[in-house]
């Protein structure tokens, strides 16, 4: 869909560095409160009706949950509205919707302690906002969308080879995102080792991002000087 031509990198298509700030991975939240909370800390913008729909269908599956959205201006009445209305429409208490602004970095990023699973919006996928809940120690289920914008989280899923949190359609996002709450150990187990497996895979390798990128120019270099004496210039 693009008029120019595409590169394609052989890794992920940045690459992340997360703040020196950021503080320790948190336990997983229901392991102490006894229920699973989702989370999304994206741009509200991004939460269409279908998306609203997926979660609220989440929540009405595992009972007890609760769902934390987190954002500048998140707390408007628009907003709050839009988000009740999903819920109610599937029978969901509004009330397990707990809508909260923004803050600073270094508190936004601590307040994943409080989030189980992350809920990536679609079709426009989050892209620092999925590296930074990854660094946290939250996984984060995404649907594989048709576009650029719908594709940044399945970059770093696929990179930390965690296909089984990417998803291919609606149901199976919800599915995807059920069977995560349903399976408390495997949740456990993600949060304990996801920054270390971030820090080691090349989505938070600069210097080799730097030498896929240069390989890149390099190439069309090439590619434009061979062109250049077929054309016998």
């Amino acid at each position: 869909l693009y008029a120019e031509r595409l590169l394609r990198m052989p890794h992920a298509y940045v690459c992340y560095t997360p703040p020196d700030y950021a503080p320790p991975v948190a336990p997983p939240p229901s392991f102490s409160r006894g229920r699973v909370t989702f989370g999304s800390f994206n741009n509200p913008a991004k939460l269409n009706g279908k998306v609203l729909d997926a979660w609220a269908r989440i929540l009405a599956a595992v009972p007890g949950s609760r769902l934390l959205l987190r954002y500048g201006g998140m707390r408007t009445g628009t907003m709050e509205e839009r988000v009740r209305a999903a819920l109610e429409a599937h029978g969901v208490e509004p009330g397990r919707a707990l809508l909260v602004d923004a803050a600073p970095h270094a508190r936004l990023l601590a307040a994943y302690g409080e989030v189980d699973v992350a809920l990536d919006p679609f079709p426009y996928s989050g892209s620092l906002t999925t590296c930074e809940a990854l660094w946290m120690g939250v996984p984060v289920v995404t649907l594989t969308g048709d576009t650029f914008a719908g594709r940044h989280a399945t970059s770093y899923l696929r990179e930390l080879r965690l296909d089984e949190l990417v998803s291919s359609d609606v149901d199976e996002y919800v599915e995807t995102a059920v069977r995560l709450a349903r399976r408390p150990e495997r949740r456990r187990v993600l949060r304990a080792g996801l920054r270390e497996r971030m820090a080691h895979s090349p989505v938070c390798d600069a210097a080799s991002f730097a030498r896929d990128f240069e390989d890149a120019m390099r190439g069309i270099w090439v590619r434009w000087c061979a062109r250049q004496a077929e054309e016998g210039h």
